[in-house]
């Protein structure tokens, strides 16, 4: 099985990556469909965000260790506030089995 993930950093400071998307080959769903997807039900602003796994959203502060068993296409509402976070990085992980095998980061 492969998949892979996107996580940003906010904190220059300490790595504190927090997963933002994550989809996993073979699942059937549509990775661009689940990318530009928009959950109108989330507001991250307000703290109001009736988000599940089980409807394929990453709950905040979402952390890749924790997801890499799914086969799930997951997405985090923090991807609809992309411009008002504080990204100071950006990695795009490929995973085969669970087991990281490449990654990227960038600013």
């Amino acid at each position: 099985m492969l998949d892979f993930a996107l996580s940003v950093e906010c904190n220059p400071c300490k790595e504190n990556w927090v997963l933002i998307f994550h989809a996993t080959s073979g699942d059937g769903e549509s990775v661009l469909n689940a990318w530009k997807a928009r959950d109108n039900k989330c507001d991250i602003v307000s703290g109001i965000c009736p988000c599940s796994i089980s409807n394929g959203c990453l709950p905040p502060k979402a952390k890749l260790e924790t997801f890499k068993p799914t086969t799930k296409t997951l997405r985090s509402p923090f991807k609809d506030y992309w411009d008002c976070l504080n990204i100071n990085k950006v990695k795009f992980e490929l995973n085969v089995q669970g087991d990281t095998v490449a990654f990227i980061e960038f600013d």
